[in-house]
């Protein structure tokens, strides 16, 4: 794992144009990218919300980790997608409009 992200480090900064390049130049990872950064900045209240709402201790194991993880995800996707939506997007338009760009 190590191996690969210095890979990709390393390529990065020689600028070399090989197929690494490319995939993660692909224009399909441009919106995900903005998906992804705004539920790197809502999971942690949503989990500290979360688990700080509860008021019994759980009894963990692997079914129920699984079940939080997926639905932590799950919820931190469809916030992070309504926050895109209601926040950002009409400040990029408002940006394009302003700017006279686009």
């Amino acid at each position: 794992m190590k191996i690969g992200r210095k890979y990709c480090s390393v390529i990065d900064c020689h600028s070399c144009e090989g197929l690494v390049a490319k995939f993660l130049s692909c224009s399909i990872f441009a919106p995900l990218s903005k998906l992804v950064f705004a539920v790197y900045l809502t999971h942690h209240p949503l989990q500290y919300l979360f688990y700080a709402s509860r008021q019994e201790s759980f009894d963990y194991n692997y079914f129920l980790m699984g079940y939080f993880f997926v639905g932590n995800l799950a919820l931190s996707f469809a916030v992070a997608a309504l926050l895109s939506l209601a926040i950002e997007m009409p400040i990029s338009n408002l940006e394009k409009l302003v700017l006279g760009q686009g």
